[in-house]
């Protein structure tokens, strides 16, 4: 649909972030902006480009970090950035994380 220049056309597509699957209706162009490997929001290549000695704090939902594949796909490529880098897991589901770990959040922040 990029190639053909439909990037704006709205279209369902195949959702599979983490453990969730389903349909989501967006365009390509956002689409990709999300998954596409070489997106500004792929964990891949930001985990790869991470600078050394930058902490950086990841949190997820109890259900997400149960799932092998999800671990082998951030917690393995997680930089050792000294002890501020931290991995967490909160008792939340996906959606709810940011709220279950706002204090953590906070916490952290004032640590640096």
């Amino acid at each position: 649909m990029m190639a053909a220049g439909r990037a704006d056309v709205l279209t369902a597509f195949a959702d599979f972030n983490g453990p969730y699957q389903g349909r989501t209706v967006t365009t390509p162009a956002r689409y990709l902006s999300f998954y596409s490997p070489d997106s500004d929001l792929s964990i891949h290549r930001n985990l790869a480009i991470w600078p050394d000695g930058l902490p950086l704090l990841w949190i997820e939902g109890s259900e997400e970090g149960r799932h092998p594949a999800r671990q082998r796909m951030v917690r393995s490529r997680i930089p050792r950035s000294g002890p501020l880098t931290r991995y967490l897991s909160v008792p939340a589901e996906h959606t709810m994380v940011a709220d279950a770990a706002a204090d953590i959040v906070l916490a952290w922040i004032k640590c640096l």
